[in-house]
């Protein structure tokens, strides 16, 4: 391990700190799909596919309000 991570590597890392705080978000830390207790694939995909839309949208209103509306401490950065 005393290589540097190549360029690819580092591009699968980044994308695997994205994935982990979602899933974290569906599982336990908001939606809880865990206790939705769903058996078939097709209704948990289609579930999952709207829990994404539903977390897309929300960091989205989140950004688009950090910059058009900041705190005080904001201002300055």
């Amino acid at each position: 391990m005393s290589d540097k991570p190549g360029y690819l590597a580092t591009l699968d890392y980044s994308k695997r700190w994205g994935i982990e705080p979602m899933f974290s978000d569906f599982k336990s830390r908001g939606f809880g799909i865990e206790d939705t207790q769903l058996r078939f694939p097709d209704r948990l995909s289609r579930l999952l596919l709207v829990m994404a839309l539903a977390l897309y949208c929300a960091v989205s209103t989140g950004l688009w309000d950090a910059e058009h509306h900041p705190v005080p401490a904001e201002k300055n950065a």
